[in-house]
């Protein structure tokens, strides 16, 4: 994607997130008015998805298929937490 387009994209996510008073909530609650509006419309397609399902194959820390609940190094299956603050 172009630069000038990404930049495009970016003046109005910050003028819609302006808007909002940069609040996150007001925003999450405009982008949730915008998906009904858009499903409503009947213009576009919708895939449903759980609340928990991320499209990554995973949901949360850890790998729950394996068991890993590494949530820092993925290589090495361990139960570290990924931190670098000494005890």
């Amino acid at each position: 994607m172009p630069d000038d387009e990404i930049a495009e994209i970016r003046r109005i996510r910050h003028r819609i997130s302006e808007e909002c008073g940069h609040d996150i909530h007001r925003i999450a609650q405009y982008y949730r008015q915008v998906e009904e509006e858009l499903r409503e419309s009947g213009e576009f397609r919708f895939e449903d998805r759980s609340p928990d399902d991320t499209g990554y194959g995973y949901v949360g820390y850890g790998d729950t298929d394996t068991g890993d609940t590494d949530t820092g190094d993925t290589d090495t299956g361990d139960t570290d937490t990924g931190s670098t603050l000494d005890s």
